[in-house]
């Protein structure tokens, strides 16, 4: 399977929706790091530098991509040495004038996520933001649409968003995706933690989907909130050896051995793999 690193372009989020475990992640950071808070573009080119040819990008990470003032930037960087370039956003911190630009990247995947009206989340509808949503219904980038739902399912699209998409013909086109906890980060009202999953596992396609965060740091995959296992840092290490040192050894081991308490032995999605 083809790598795929995602960008964590800042510590913290403004979104602080109830659903994500940003304090979680951002004590761990800080007990790591507490200097580099935002991923300079310096540092973002001697990592994508380091990607192999044919390999992955996701702007998503732990925290919304956009709110980095040079993610624009970055994305074009990427696209400019041939990576692949998916973009998962809420579309808070991005600018209308800024889609004119993501219009000109091929884009893998473009997803952006959406409030609902439940306010699980903390982000703004305002003007502005209704703005951006229809710019991006109109451009020529292949969206996609959703929203988080609880197993109860009684949310719905944001009524100031769903106005637009109702206008567009697009309100069928928004997917509704249950919530999880995060291998156990989070508590979801009506739905319980994995219990530990015994015997042979065989993890999940996140096992090639690893997380960059601002100071080089590269962990395993999203569901790592805790930050609990670090692969190396890419400004220090070449790609490939992010995969040979005693982290990700002991996680592949971790598969075989159902004595081992690595988090993906109480993660849903290890469970349905």
């Amino acid at each position: 399977m083809v790598r795929t690193l995602a960008v964590t372009t800042n510590i913290g989020c403004k979104n602080m929706c109830s659903y994500c475990p940003q304090t979680k992640f951002i004590s761990a950071y800080m007990h790591r790091d507490n200097k580099v808070r935002q991923m300079s573009f310096d540092t973002f080119k001697r990592c994508a530098d380091k990607m192999p040819p044919g390999s992955y990008m996701n702007f998503a990470g732990y925290s919304e991509p956009c709110l980095n003032p040079e993610y624009v930037k970055m994305i074009q960087y990427a696209n400019q040495i041939g990576i692949k370039i998916q973009l998962l956003t809420t579309a808070i911190g991005m600018k209308e004038e800024d889609i004119e630009q993501l219009e000109e990247i091929p884009f893998v995947r473009f997803l952006v996520h959406l409030p609902e009206d439940q306010k699980q989340t903390s982000m703004v509808v305002n003007k502005e933001y209704i703005r951006v949503i229809r710019r991006l219904i109109k451009s020529s980038i292949r969206t996609e649409w959703k929203f988080h739902q609880t197993p109860f399912g009684n949310e719905d699209l944001h009524p100031l968003l769903k106005i637009s998409f109702v206008e567009a013909g697009l309100y069928d086109a928004v997917v509704k995706t249950e919530l999880k906890t995060r291998a156990g980060n989070i508590e979801i009202q009506g739905k319980s933690f994995v219990k530990k999953i015994k015997g042979k596992i065989s993890g999940c396609g996140l096992l090639y989907v690893n997380q960059l965060v601002p100071n080089g740091d590269v962990f395993i995959c999203c569901m790592d909130w805790q930050l609990k296992y670090c692969l190396g840092n890419l400004l220090e290490l070449e790609f490939e050896q992010l995969f040979q040192g005693e982290t990700y050894q002991n996680i592949l081991k971790g598969f075989e051995d159902d004595s081992s308490e690595i988090l993906c032995r109480y993660c849903e999605l290890c469970e349905l793999a």
